[in-house]
């Protein structure tokens, strides 16, 4: 999980003995317990919120466009002559300002 050996383990639990004592240790414990269960139970309802979301995202996505005709039918009409004669006027080049 964190490559934390049972040997370190158990230098852990004898150093938290001897620092806190029998009668802390329990209480220390206890309140450490109730930590990692409040961080669990944040991380699966995060989860569950995410999911949801995920598949509220992909039913919008899989649900019709409604697109109103005008707009989906629309038509341009074709130059009358072919693109290579067609004349286009360019832009007037004008002086930079900082040049």
């Amino acid at each position: 999980m964190l490559d934390i050996a049972w040997s370190e383990y158990l230098f852990i639990a004898i150093l938290a003995l001897v620092l806190l004592g029998p009668n802390e240790l329990p209480v220390v414990l206890r309140t450490i317990g109730r930590w990692v269960g409040k961080a669990r139970q944040m991380s699966a309802s995060f989860q569950d919120q995410l999911s949801q979301l995920e598949i509220e995202t992909t039913l919008d996505a899989a649900s019709p466009i409604d697109f109103s005709e005008e707009e989906h039918f629309k038509t341009y009409p074709l130059p009358s002559q072919p693109a290579d004669t067609v004349s286009v006027k360019l832009p007037k080049a004008y002086p930079l300002p900082w040049v």
